[in-house]
């Protein structure tokens, strides 16, 4: 199963520099727009200084040109006062005389039949009382803000009035519009640069952490209960992440030893982990990345039917579905995933190999059906024969034929009967419950070849052996058994003047018995069928001989229990040979 944790301290320093990042672009933003900040502030604080500054300095301008008509004006107006009134209309400021009254007796940029009384004037009434005044309002004469200075002539009893408009000292600040623009560009290159270079000092310590080795002395004191915190995670981190990994090794051991297939999806269709038995069912399962890369359409359509329903219904049960993968009958049980909101995360799919459990219950099925076929053949010509006695149906001279064929019959009834029961209960019983002592094969041989040779002589068979001392631990009544069976099969099944020839000898890590004869052989197409359970080559002459098809499958079932294999090779009309290779046991 892929997949493993990285390192410690890997994972500790990318997530140190993701933060570290992030932490460094807000210091450098926060330091940048709080200079700017400052920046637009000072020069806000700047401009307004400027112009209350342009103010005083008009203020004082007017009041320089005020003191500097005033002799002027009182003689002028003495003498001749339309040329000094003429004199006045070139002033570059808006001038004004005015009564004590309020009516305005002279403007040279406006016409005074127009003007309203101004005894109501801030600036005049302040100009009366304290002699001067200054003052700063809305013109509705010139529709704009104006500056006014106003000095009170007593011996004209005239208050002489210059003003400015606003917009003459916004002009000059304009004409620095450019020099604050060139200053505030200048300045944010600077202040990048010097946010940039604060940022990284602030940030030279933090750079500098040792996650493995954290020192206290080397960070801020306001970072050293952070510090601490850091190091309690970092121990518990630790921990988790070595029990986690050992979690991991488990589950990779346990999964990769399963003999099950094992496939973990998500909810998507993408393959997370495979084991090496998954690998057996599919081609290239190893590379593929995705459920939709498999090869074999009837289960990617299971599987994405399941995705479907799991999604729709949300339901925790599994699904346990049957298919054929390559060529093996596979059961396959499908498990979702779910989060805690009940949405699916993935699935679990487990593969397992039915292939024997589905040829055993074939087996079980086909033995059952073969069992009663043949008990009904000879039960069957049992009753018949019974009945037709029963009935005087059998003249005299039939009758002892027909008890002897109750008798023969009956006979075969029991052994078969013994046969099976004898397969059962090989098939039921466990290994501890044979008890296994030292058994030499070579008294076992010898006595099988006596108790034959009676058989073997009635059918001219010569029985040749070549036996040396071979010891295993066994069964003793199986191995009898299962070396009588081979041996008995070779004479039924040999020739008139055949042979049956026994080895028995060690090798170098077993021991080999074979069992050869002369007999009829049996055809290729069959070698591989001749164990199974009531399976005969030749029927008719199984039933002739008194043969059941079940010596073979009882030969195969005991040497099991015994550690032994068994194999055989035939040829028609020259003779078969039974080899069994047993596990050596050393004198």
């Amino acid at each position: 199963m892929g997949g493993s944790y990285q390192d410690d301290s890997w994972l500790g320093l990318s997530i140190r520099a993701g933060s570290l990042d992030s932490m460094q672009k807000k210091i450098f933003y926060s330091i940048f727009s709080t200079c700017f900040c400052l920046l637009i502030l000072v020069n806000i604080f700047f401009v307004i200084a400027l112009e209350q500054f342009l103010q005083k300095e008009m203020f004082v301008e007017l009041e320089r040109q005020a003191k500097k008509l005033e002799p002027y004006l009182q003689k002028g107006l003495q003498k001749d006062s339309r040329i000094f009134l003429d004199f006045l209309g070139k002033n570059p400021y808006r001038l004004s005389l005015i009564d004590i009254k309020g009516k305005v007796l002279y403007d040279n940029q406006a016409d005074i039949l127009k003007m309203d009384n101004h005894a109501k004037r801030e600036e005049i009434k302040q100009a009366i009382q304290n002699g001067i005044s200054k003052e700063i309002r809305h013109s509705n004469t010139l529709g704009e803000k104006t500056l006014y200075f106003a000095l009170f002539l007593k011996e004209q009893n005239l208050v002489l009035r210059l003003s400015s408009t606003q917009s003459y000292i916004m002009g000059l600040l304009i004409e620095f519009v450019p020099y604050f623009v060139l200053e505030i560009l200048i300045l944010l290159v600077v202040l990048y640069f010097l946010a940039h270079i604060l940022t990284k000092t602030i940030l030279k310590p933090i750079l500098e952490i040792d996650l493995e080795h954290l020192n206290e002395d080397s960070l801020y004191s306001e970072l050293h209960s952070f510090v601490k915190k850091i190091k309690t995670q970092n121990k518990t981190i630790k921990n988790q992440f070595k029990h986690l990994r050992q979690k991991q090794q488990e589950m990779l051991l346990l999964t990769e030893n399963m003999s099950d297939g094992l496939i973990l999806l998500n909810r998507y269709g993408s393959i997370l982990n495979t084991n090496k038995s998954a690998q057996t069912y599919f081609t290239n399962l190893e590379n593929i990345s995705s459920i939709y890369q498999l090869e074999d359409s009837r289960f990617l359509k299971m599987i994405l039917e399941s995705l479907k329903e799991f999604k729709k219904s949300k339901s925790l049960d599994n699904q346990i579905l049957q298919i054929q993968l390559a060529k093996y009958e596979c059961e396959v049980v499908i498990s979702p995933v779910f989060s805690k909101n009940k949405k699916l995360k993935g699935m679990v799919i487990v593969l397992r190999n039915i292939t024997e459990k589905k040829l055993a219950q074939n087996l079980r099925k086909e033995f059952s059906a073969n069992v009663t076929h043949e008990l009904k053949t000879p039960l069957t010509s049992i009753l018949a024969s019974s009945e037709m006695i029963k009935n005087h149906l059998v003249a005299k001279e039939d009758l002892m034929d027909f008890i002897n064929r109750i008798a023969l019959e009956s006979k075969r009834l029991l052994e078969m009967i013994d046969e099976i029961l004898m397969i059962s209960f090989l098939d039921e019983c466990k290994e501890e419950y044979f008890k296994k002592t030292k058994i030499n094969l070579k008294n076992i041989v010898l006595s099988t070849i006596k108790r034959l040779q009676f058989i073997a002589n009635k059918n001219e068979i010569k029985i040749l052996s070549n036996l040396e001392d071979c010891y295993i631990f066994g069964v003793n009544e199986l191995l009898e058994n299962c070396i009588f069976n081979l041996c008995d099969n070779a004479i039924k099944y040999n020739k008139r003047g055949g042979f049956v020839e026994i080895i028995l000898q060690n090798e170098e890590d077993k021991i080999l018995l074979s069992i050869k004869d002369s007999g009829i052989g049996i055809p290729e197409e069959y070698l591989s069928r001749i164990f199974e359970r009531f399976f005969c080559v030749d029927k008719s002459r199984s039933k002739k001989i008194g043969g059941s098809g079940l010596g073979l499958s009882i030969v195969k079932s005991a040497l099991k229990y015994n550690n032994a294999q068994i194999s055989v090779k035939s040829q028609i009309g020259v003779g078969s040979e039974f080899i069994v290779y047993f596990k050596r046991e050393e004198n």
